[in-house]
C-alpha cells in the first residue's frame, strides 16, 4: 500500500512531456553609432515578438539585462520553440533604458526564425531624442 502512495506522489508532481517547454535561442549583439558611454544603471530589454497581425504584436520571449556593460552587448533570448508557427512573422526588438527613459531603441523590423530569416542576428539601436 505504501509503495503506491509513493508512486502516486511521484506522477502527480510531474509533468506530461507534451507540457514542458522546448526551449531555443535567439542570440546576437546590440549596439549604437553614437560615441556614447552607458551609465552603470542601464537596462537592456530584448523580446521576440509575433508580428503576424501587425497591429497586435505578441511578445513571446523577453530577456531583462541589468548592468550590460558597454556595446556591443551581446544577448542570448530563450524561448519556447513549439510556440513558433511556421506560417507567421517574428521580431526581435531592443530597448536600452535608464529608469523610464528610453535612451535607444531599434527602428528596424528585425525578422526572425521563420521564412528563411535567421536566429543569430546583429542590431543597431538608433539614440532617442
Amino acid at each position: 500500500m505504501l509503495t503506491f502512495l509513493l508512486l502516486g506522489a511521484c506522477t502527480k508532481n510531474q509533468l506530461p512531456k507534451a507540457e514542458l517547454p522546448v526551449f531555443a535561442s535567439i542570440t546576437g549583439s546590440l549596439s549604437y553609432r553614437q560615441r556614447l558611454v552607458l551609465p552603470p544603471e542601464a537596462i537592456v530589454i530584448v523580446q521576440l515578438e509575433d508580428v503576424t497581425v501587425s497591429d497586435k504584436p505578441q511578445i513571446l520571449a523577453e530577456q531583462r539585462l541589468e548592468r550590460p556593460g558597454q556595446v556591443p552587448i551581446p544577448f542570448d533570448l530563450r524561448y519556447d520553440s513549439r510556440a513558433i508557427n511556421p506560417s507567421h512573422q517574428y521580431r526581435v526588438s531592443a530597448r536600452i533604458l535608464r529608469g523610464p527613459r528610453v535612451l535607444f531603441m531599434d527602428d528596424q523590423n528585425t525578422l526572425v526564425l521563420t521564412q528563411g530569416h535567421p536566429a543569430k542576428v546583429e542590431m543597431i539601436l538608433r539614440l532617442e531624442p
